[in-house]
């Protein structure tokens, strides 16, 4: 009798240690998940010409302030629908990254650089509660269009997979300039109402952008400067050179990047 019992205890305590074997196992498997997830990527789409022209500046400028604040700078070249322009590839890029299990991620056009290198892009998911983040481009296109397409900010949330997609679904039916801005700003407008644009918060056009009337006057100042690296940057976040030549981009972009080397 006290042999089957010894006997029994002796199961039961097997039977604990496994179950706690196994229990301890998957707490190690979901604390690898949790591992897992990465903090935030910038994400930069530039066709090969131009990384071996003036986006080389942006790109060296973008790493060094992602380096700063251990978020992933991306660099996609390769188109994923060669049907349509490349202001469209973006899209599904940061769906792929966001699968990738980053927290956000951060699209920003090749002629767009970070300015204020103090601040997070955490700061901007603080401030607006949307799924997506873009800024306002009334005064850009006189009122044209609603958003600028050239920062993006996308929280890994379904919803916000959900939007790129559909957004992406788009590309053919916008095939004139703005493109995938237009297609967007038309969501932001209800203009698609199978699409929820309410989860697209849209922030102050200088918030995380620029303005090209701004930019371009810093730009002028800089070409008639003896010396440009003493002209006074504009006091905001991301510097973006839209709307110009190669040769402009590459003159100041260069000049900001051995700026910023000192």
């Amino acid at each position: 009798m006290a042999t089957r019992v010894s006997t029994v205890v002796i199961a039961a305590a097997v039977c604990i240690c496994v179950a706690a074997l196994y229990f301890a196992s998957l707490m190690l498997r979901a604390a690898v998940v949790t591992d897992r997830r990465r903090r935030g990527a910038i994400l930069m789409y530039c066709t090969r010409s131009i990384i071996d022209d003036w986006a080389r500046y942006s790109i060296a400028i973008n790493k060094q302030y992602a380096r700063m604040h251990d978020y992933d700078l991306i660099v996609v070249s390769e188109p994923y629908d060669r049907g349509v322009t490349h202001a469209w590839q973006k899209l599904p890029a940061m769906v792929e990254l966001l699968e990738r299990n980053y927290d956000f991620v951060v699209y920003m056009d090749a002629d767009a650089i970070v300015n204020k290198r103090d601040i997070k892009y955490e700061h901007f998911l603080a401030k607006y509660p949307g799924d997506i983040v873009v800024c306002s481009d009334e005064a850009n296109s006189g009122g044209k269009y609603a958003v600028n397409g050239g920062m993006v900010i996308a929280r890994n949330t379904p919803a916000a997979k959900a939007l790129l997609r559909q957004w992406w679904a788009l590309r053919y039916a916008y095939p004139e300039f703005a493109f995938e801005q237009w297609a967007l700003s038309d969501i932001v407008r209800n203009k698609h109402p199978r699409i929820d644009g309410s989860i697209v918060s849209v922030a102050p056009e200088t918030d995380f952008n620029s303005t090209y009337g701004e930019i371009l006057a810093y730009v002028n100042a800089t070409k008639g400067a003896e010396l440009p690296e003493r002209i006074p940057r504009p006091d905001r976040f991301v510097l973006h050179f839209m709307s110009m030549d190669s040769a402009t981009r590459r003159g100041v972009l260069s000049m900001l990047y051995e700026e910023d080397r000192k």
